[in-house]
């Protein structure tokens, strides 16, 4: 559980399920990155925070029919 509500239960669990099955990503996952964010509420630096994200975005990835292939390349430095 992720503590928020409107995702947890009611029509806003019903949309976040219809969206994820849609593009193929697992409703644990989005519940992780809303997890980890919610972990660093009222901390000024939130160390490790970047590196959740892309574990956490790294296992979508790994878990496409595609892997990678489906992911656009984006540039980080920009």
């Amino acid at each position: 559980m992720s503590g928020i509500k409107i995702i947890e239960r009611g029509q806003g669990s019903e949309l976040l399920r219809k969206h994820c099955k849609a593009i193929g990503v697992s409703i644990n996952a989005i519940r992780d990155l809303v997890d980890a964010e919610q972990e660093q509420v009222g901390k000024i630096r939130k160390r490790g925070l970047k590196d959740r994200i892309d574990e956490i975005i790294g296992e979508i990835v790994d878990n496409m029919p595609n892997g990678a292939a489906d992911v656009p390349k984006v540039d980080h430095a920009a």
